[in-house]
């Protein structure tokens, strides 16, 4: 899809619903199809019809209208008029859109004439309308067939913007995606005029392969009026209010997006919110143990939000703020009515108190926005908040990505600290930004020592040696880190604790020792709170158990916990939490062998940690994307990363190993080209540098990749003496591959295979079965290699064919030159007989080498053939 091009959508997700309409005939008179609007009730009928009328059916239309006075509603008499015109035993079809605005008397006829031989009736209903007992009992007497369509499920909404917007090679952002189902709640022609006015308004655009939204999707003309006809259908209609209470309730949801049940029925008739919620206007959901009011489509708050005027803003934001605080006085509220309520108080207008909305401001960025928490902030400063307010904005202006100017406001701020407890505040804060976004491990290192010489408070100097172990670990001293660290993890508290155990965590697992790895983590795995999703300790505690289940094998545990924590990171629109958590969702598949699948997911953290300033982890997600390309068979986009890659490290340091991960990425695209001594090289070159820093775990990886390529006599010695002294099963796996393939033993390689594929290992499972195939081959039992080639392409195609030198060594030898002769042909195009004639062999027996090449490829049919033979090439 791209700009300029109108938008056209087949019939989506509806077979089931299309089949039913289609049987009804054989059991009724019609069918009735109810649902909301924007469900595709119109694409399916008119489907329906098209169906029906190739049948030989005549096709009669009626179109009603809303009644607006006491006369014959022209739609009744057009029904009549048809129904009256069609000859007995006529096959007809009679279609009436918005049926819910037919009289009694014309529903009574219809249900008289349901009855009539060759008559099929096709009622559309729109649910939330207008209330229809007498059309209810039709399909209650068994007259008419009833079909309910539901909002379009999110799976096909996901896949419905893929196709209208990606090009192939090209993903859309998580939290693009995301907002588009938001906003439009299943609604498939908001949906789709979503798409088209981001797209035509340069809003949803395409950056590198990743298309993202680089501001929220703008109002349309179009989708106004989508939205206020719904409402103004509903005003008119209703049975219990005036037209300016029900805008009143519904400017109150919008101003509030979730307004908490208790909260609402203080300022409007709760009789009112029922009417409201059974037209599908609005609903109620619960979230946080409370009952909350929203919009049934999200797009419908926005559009009434901004037709508010400025002043009626700001006395509803006071009304609400005041309802929200009455609701937490009586104790029946929780952080995010909190946040809610101080949002609302600083948007009427009125004075705030600065500690409250400094406060507000700590916990904002756990439900909303990082632009929210920093309007939080800026009003705390405005009220006086001082050092506090200033700290909050500096964080703020981290998670937006404006890293100097949160670098230059802690600067400033540890300059004016008037005691040690805001001055080591500011100086913990400084120092994660130095590490974490300008990858400057030195000076947070010289800064946390100089800070600590001056501090004579033991527990401040703690907080300080923490932050300094985290810096020794960022700059490779992992060792040196866990012997600064070890010892004070007892005498830590809070924030400074889940710092000290997440370097602790990581840095016993890249040196291997994943029993102090997990005791890390269990110290602060129950946390005050319960541990919930939006502490900000439980994120950085969760990011770091992905890496270590990771470590130890548990793929298919890591793999549900990092992608829990994306969908939550992107649902609370935290763009950092999402690359974070995007990256480890990545790394695992790739790890696992789904190479182009982590594709996809590592894009869009590059993207992020790009945009978000977040350098140290932009380099990190750089390696494994190239990889991940490289392993894919894309070597000129992995090529292109590399040297945006380098120009990132050039302009500052590399930590967390970044160095050697950056040369393991560069030997996978030394691969990919085909240059195996290259690859070597670079493989060795990474080991070394892991070993240097005491990563043992990391450079096991990396000789065990280089044993991957065949090269036994320098990574088999290296990875027997890293034996003893990594643990874990996964590093145990690791080295048993190792030996398997520098061994003649095809048993124990099935044995390796067996045991990679039960923890989700696929890749590596294919490679030790394609290598046990090999040397069955070698010993003349072709039975049994020609079996073991076929599970290594079960399991190849399961990861979508990545290239690995194992792999694609072993394929190369599966097709004898008759079947490469003859798959090549039919790749081609080229029919079985002329095959046939071509090479004078018979029909049959291109069809038998035919099949023995599908099974050796691991394909089951003729369209596979030329991606499974490019992929020999």
């Amino acid at each position: 899809m791209r700009p300029g091009l109108h938008l056209h959508s087949a019939l989506v997700g509806r077979d089931r619903e299309l089949a039913q309409i289609l049987a009804a005939p054989d059991s009724y008179g019609g069918i009735a199809i109810k649902g909301p609007p924007g469900v595709g009730r119109s694409r399916l009928l008119a489907d329906a019809v098209e169906r029906l009328a190739d049948t030989g059916r005549t096709v009669y239309r009626v179109i009603t209208t809303a009644p607006d006075d006491d006369t014959e509603p022209t739609a009744d008499r057009a029904v009549s008029q048809v129904l009256d015109s069609i000859r007995p035993d006529t096959p007809v079809v009679l279609v009436i859109d918005d049926a819910q605005w037919l009289s009694r008397s014309t529903v009574e006829v219809i249900a008289h004439a349901a009855a009539r031989s060759g008559l099929f009736i096709l009622l559309s209903i729109g649910t939330g309308k207008r209330r229809t007992p007498v059309l209810d009992g039709l399909w209650k007497d068994r007259i008419l067939d009833r079909l309910d369509l539901e909002p379009l499920p999110a799976a096909e909404s996901v896949r419905l913007v893929s196709d209208w917007v990606a090009a192939p090679g090209e993903n859309v952002d998580g939290a693009a995606v995301h907002r588009l189902l938001q906003l439009s709640a299943g609604n498939l022609v908001v949906l789709r005029e979503l798409v088209d006015t981001a797209i035509g308004r340069n809003v949803l655009i395409r950056d590198g392969q990743l298309w993202r939204l680089s501001a929220d999707v703008p109002l349309s003309p179009a989708l106004i009026d989508i939205v206020w006809s719904h409402v103004d259908e509903v005003i008119s209609l209703s049975d219990y209010a005036q037209s300016g209470d029900i805008r009143n309730v519904l400017d109150i949801v919008s101003l509030s997006e979730s307004l908490l049940l208790t909260a609402a029925t203080t300022l409007v008739d709760s009789r009112l919110l029922e009417e409201l919620e059974s037209t599908g206007l609005l609903t109620v959901t619960t979230r946080d143990g409370g009952e909350h009011v929203e919009f049934t489509t999200p797009l419908t708050g926005r559009v009434i939000g901004a037709a508010i005027g400025r002043l009626r803003r700001r006395r509803l934001a006071g009304l609400i703020a005041a309802a929200l605080d009455k609701v937490a006085s009586e104790g029946n509220s929780g952080p995010r009515e909190h946040v809610l309520s101080t949002l609302l108080h600083v948007d009427s207008g009125g004075q705030v108190v600065a500690e409250r909305v400094v406060e507000a401001a700590r916990l904002s960025w756990r439900y909303y926005p990082p632009e929210v928490t920093e309007h939080l902030a800026s009003a705390a400063i405005d009220a006086g908040g001082g050092f506090d307010a200033q700290l909050v904005m500096a964080t703020a202006e981290g998670q937006l990505g404006r890293v100097d100017a949160a670098q230059s406001r802690l600067q400033a701020l540890m300059t004016t600290a008037d005691n040690d407890v805001r001055r080591v505040a500011a100086v913990a804060a400084c120092t994660d930004n130095l590490v974490v976004m300008m990858a400057d491990g030195a000076g947070a290192m010289a800064l946390s020592r100089e800070t600590e010489l001056a501090v004579t408070d033991p527990a401040l100097r703690s907080q300080l040696i923490a932050r300094r172990g985290l810096a020794m670990h960022a700059i490779g001293d992992s060792a040196g880190a866990l012997a600064v660290l070890e010892p004070l993890l007892d005498h830590l508290e809070g924030e400074t604790l889940t710092a000290a155990c997440f370097a602790t965590a990581v840095g016993a697992a890249m040196i291997g020792h994943l029993g102090v790895a997990f005791a890390a983590l269990e110290r602060v795995d129950t946390l005050d709170d319960g541990g919930s999703e939006t502490d900000p300790r439980r994120t950085v505690l969760d990011l770091t158990r992905c890496l270590v289940l990771g470590s130890a094998g548990a793929f298919p545990e890591a793999l549900v916990l990092a992608r829990e924590r994306y969908d939550s990171a992107v649902e609370r629109s935290s763009q950092l939490h999402q690359a974070w958590f995007g990256w480890a969702h990545g790394g695992l598949l790739l790890t696992c062998g789904r190479a182009n699948e982590a594709t996809r997911w590592l894009t869009e953290a590059h993207t992020l940690a790009r945009d978000l300033g977040q350098g140290s982890m932009r380099q990190l997600v750089a390696a494994d994307l190239i990889r991940a390309l490289a392993i894919s068979g894309r070597a000129d986009d992995a090529e292109r990363v590399l040297l945006g890659s380098d120009s990132a490290a050039a302009a500052m340091g590399e930590l967390f190993g970044a160095a050697a991960a950056r040369q393991v990425a560069v030997a996978w695209l030394a691969v990919a080209r085909g240059d195996l001594d290259a690859a070597g090289r670079a493989l060795l070159l990474a080991a070394d540098t892991y070993l240097g820093s005491g990563h043992n775990m990391p450079a096991l990886h990396a000789y065990v990749d280089l044993a991957r390529l065949g090269s036994f006599r320098e990574s088999v010695p290296a990875i027997e003496r890293l034996a003893a002294v990594v643990d874990g099963g996964f590093a145990e796996l690791q080295i048993d591959m190792a030996r398997a393939l520098a061994g003649d033993d095809p048993e124990r390689s099935i044995a390796v295979a067996e045991r990679s594929e039960a923890i989700g290992l696929n890749l590596q499972a294919a490679e030790m079965l394609s290598n046990a195939a090999r040397l069955l081959e070698a010993s003349g039992d072709k039975t049994a290699s020609a079996a073991t080639r076929r599970r290594a392409s079960t399991l190849l195609r399961a990861c979508d064919h990545p290239r690995t030198p194992l792999v694609h060594n072993a394929t190369l030898g599966t097709l004898s030159e008759r079947e490469n002769e003859i798959a090549t042909m039919a790749a081609r195009g080229t029919s079985n007989r002329d095959i046939a004639a071509a090479l004078v062999i018979s029909p049959r027996t291109v069809e038998t080498h035919l099949n023995k090449a599908f099974g050796k490829l691991g394909i089951g049919s003729r369209s596979e053939l030329p991606g499974a033979l490019d992929r020999l090439v």
